[in-house]
């Protein structure tokens, strides 16, 4: 049996009421804590500074806030869809709870208002960090189960979209979560950022394919130049060899929203742009999830290229499949 299925002997109520009563936690909800506390807060820690936060603070607060806890259980049962040997019936009954696990947290994000008290405050910078996991995630355990594609492409750019609504979000609180137990969260490993030969010669490359797709004078040059340095200094970071996930969020914030519009559109320059961003997210392939994410949107980007910007993506398939094709 698998154990997905509730004992029957739990009245299954709604939302959280239902599972925080005294004795009516049921087997698949301790599982996915135990998962969490065990293997998931490790893989979703960044540096040592976060990882006792992720193990012991976070779970702790959860046990007093319904929609942490119900993303907790979302993204320990993504993990599980995503990282063990399950058989296709377990993991489509994973996916479909973290589905439901995520629309409770949602619901009860959306809730909260602007006036809210530090520990829900607290609570929703928890939870958007969560929701971004969930965002990568969700669309890996789906193909995968599915086995098919999909459009992770546009799929990526949600994530983006979403993530840059998460730091519009928790900017204003930062200052207090400095401030707070959670302080380690924000703390990012800092690397020199030096860009190798490779690098350098990939980032003047796109300067230049820059110049010769759009004059100076056309609306869109400043948000593709602003794009390029702000890649040029990503690369940077990940030829120094430091802790990288930090500084691949902060690329994703930091380009202008101009550039996410061109990619909405396919813009084929914008594209090519996020093929060169496709290596950043290959070298994280190792975190369940992100996994093929870099690889399967390169693929996608270079079947809607094609063979005229062929070239223009060489350096990115190279370090993705290290082959030029």
């Amino acid at each position: 049996m698998s154990s997905h299925v509730v004992n029957e002997s739990v009245p299954q109520e709604a939302g959280y009421e239902g599972l925080a009563r005294v004795g009516q936690f049921n087997t698949q909800h301790l599982r996915l804590l135990l998962t969490w506390t065990t293997s998931t807060c490790h893989t979703i820690s960044r540096i040592n500074a976060d990882a006792r936060i992720w193990q012991e603070n976070i779970p702790h607060q959860a046990l007093s806030c319904p929609s942490l806890l119900h993303d907790i259980f979302a993204v320990s049962a993504l993990h599980l869809a995503l990282s063990s040997d399950c058989e296709r019936a377990e993991k489509q009954a994973l996916i479909e709870d973290a589905e439901a696990h995520q629309s409770e947290a949602i619901k009860m994000i959306m809730e909260f208002d602007n006036q809210l008290e530090s520990s829900k405050l607290f609570e929703s910078f928890v939870l958007s960090s969560l929701l971004v996991g969930s965002a990568f995630s969700f669309p890996l355990a789906v193909a995968t189960h599915c086995e098919t594609e999909g459009n992770m492409l546009d799929e990526l750019i949600g994530v983006f979209i979403l993530i840059r609504k998460m730091m519009s979000f928790s900017t204003p609180i930062i200052l207090r979560i400095q401030e707070s137990e959670l302080c380690g969260l924000l703390l990012k490993e800092e690397t020199q950022s030096s860009p190798s030969q490779s690098s350098q010669e990939a980032i003047a490359s796109l300067h230049e394919l820059l110049n010769t797709t759009y004059s100076q004078e056309n609306e869109n040059h400043r948000a593709f130049a602003d794009t390029i340095d702000c890649l040029e200094n990503l690369l940077g970071r990940l030829d120094g060899a430091g802790e990288i996930v930090s500084w691949s969020f902060n690329w994703i914030c930091e380009v202008p929203a101009a550039f996410i519009v061109l990619l909405q559109e396919h813009n084929p320059l914008a594209l090519v742009i996020l093929a060169h961003y496709c290596v950043v997210l290959h070298q994280l392939r190792d975190r369940w999830w992100i996994a093929s994410w870099g690889q399967r949107v390169l693929d996608i980007i270079a079947g809607i290229l094609g063979p005229a910007w062929k070239s223009s993506i060489a350096w990115p398939v190279h370090a993705v499949k290290g082959q030029y094709q």
